[in-house]
């Protein structure tokens, strides 16, 4: 459970927005995952080895971006009329943010504007820093981006930034005992969990020891895979074909009448997210 729904989160991070289905409401493979599982159970390793190609491709950007940042700064020590006036400060392309302020956030997402995702090893930590910096709302943030409403910053002494269509996926792992803290701060209530997909194994206890390891081979290849998708230039526009539509439109038929006769208010969230939630699984 744990690899397969690292696998579809890495593929869909690696498409960001460069595939679109487009229908009734448009859609890309934006998902928020949480692994859930003891201390020891073994829920971390899947998704940073699928994650490792952004890791490592994050690596090599900040080593060119060190080069380049020095090169920039020696040039800047120069007299005004000696400098190379075509020269820009460096970038970071970052796919992966842990530990940020929410203008880093808007920073980092202005240069990568394909798809980047917040990844925690533990989502409390992410949800605790909620308010860390300022009480810039960044609850009410997340919730829009999820459907990618527009977002825009002012900022005193910076330079305004608006996003269109923001594209932040969100993943990391979480135990079981502290499972309902994702629920505190109305976010049962006001739609912020149910937006979340659960990877949680009926059989998540530690196992016994094994040396089998991961071929090297393997996740080459999975790393030639993703990269593939982190190359596609321009946005494919997808559709559903006719059979597909009836299926989707039979499963939204029930699924709508599930959701009807639900009486938690919490449940009928979950069962209407998974409308647009399975969309972007079925682009994956």
């Amino acid at each position: 459970d744990y690899i397969t729904a690292s696998v579809l989160f890495s593929t869909a991070l690696a498409i960001g927005n460069k595939l679109e289905l487009k229908g009734k409401y448009d859609n890309i493979p934006l998902l928020w995952l949480v692994i859930v599982g003891n201390v020891s159970s073994g829920k971390t390793e899947p998704l940073k080895t699928c994650l490792s190609y952004f890791i490592n491709k994050e690596e090599e950007a900040f080593n060119e971006y060190k080069i380049q940042k020095s090169l920039f700064d020696a040039e800047m020590k120069k007299q005004k009329k000696e400098r190379d006036a075509s020269l820009q400060p460096p970038i970071y392309f970052q796919y992966l943010l842990n530990d940020y302020t929410p203008e880093a956030l808007y920073d980092v997402h202005t240069i990568n504007d394909r798809g980047l995702s917040i990844y925690r090893d533990e989502l409390k930590g992410w949800l605790d820093d909620f308010g860390r910096y300022n009480k810039s709302g960044e609850q009410s943030t997340m919730l829009s981006t999820f459907y990618r409403q527009p977002m825009q910053i002012n900022r005193a002494s910076k330079e305004p930034i608006f996003i269109h269509k923001p594209c932040i996926y969100v993943s990391g792992g979480i135990q079981p005992d502290i499972l309902s803290d994702l629920a505190k701060d109305n976010r049962a209530e006001n739609g912020f969990l149910s937006r979340f997909i659960f990877a949680y194994p009926d059989l998540a206890d530690k196992q016994p020891y094994s040396n089998k390891k991961l071929n090297a081979d393997s996740l080459m290849k999975y790393h030639k895979y993703l990269n593939v998708l982190t190359t596609i230039p321009e946005i494919v526009d997808l559709k559903l074909s006719n059979e597909a539509e009836l299926i989707y439109a039979n499963w939204y038929n029930d699924n709508a009448e599930k959701t009807n006769n639900e009486p938690t208010g919490y449940l009928k969230g979950v069962y209407g997210k998974l409308d647009v939630i399975s969309l972007r699984l079925a682009i994956v």
